[in-house]
């Protein structure tokens, strides 16, 4: 983690708000990610083993050697493919638009890089959003 993320250096700290976003204690050190958002370590630590986005703007947050994102070193339960796949899947959700959502879907497919888990993953948030807007139009058929 030390050596993941640069330390904020005090001009940094001073022209933010010192204010960790996490615990809501004032910062003297911090870490810095990619999208410049800074935290303290313990509470970034525990963000990421749990998370792989910015706990602010959701950015990912760490590089890996061939240019995907993904959380480094993370260990735990999950595998390398499962990680990888979490991470397409939040880059594919946090599109601004569904039609957005589905150049990255059929982009992937084009590169071959649709595996089972992440249709796995699509597939229950699709059917988790149909569910929800059938909900919401029989409450508006029930009124």
């Amino acid at each position: 983690m030390n050596d993941r993320f640069p330390d904020a250096t005090p001009e940094e700290l001073n022209t933010s708000d010192a204010t960790c976003i996490m615990c809501r204690k004032e910062m003297t050190t911090a870490k810095k990610i990619i999208c410049g958002h800074l935290f303290h370590v313990h509470c970034l630590r525990s963000w990421l083993e749990r998370q792989h986005t910015c706990p602010t703007c959701r950015a990912l947050v760490v590089q890996l050697e061939n240019g995907t994102t993904a959380v480094g070193g993370q260990q735990g339960s999950q595998s390398y493919a499962h990680q990888h796949a979490e991470l397409k899947f939040q880059d594919i959700i946090n599109s601004p638009s569904l039609d957005a959502a589905s150049r990255k879907i059929d982009n992937l497919a084009e590169k071959k890089e649709l595996d089972s888990t992440l249709v796995l993953m699509i597939t229950k948030a699709w059917s988790a959003a149909k569910d929800s807007n059938m909900a919401k139009d029989e409450v508006r058929n029930f009124g």
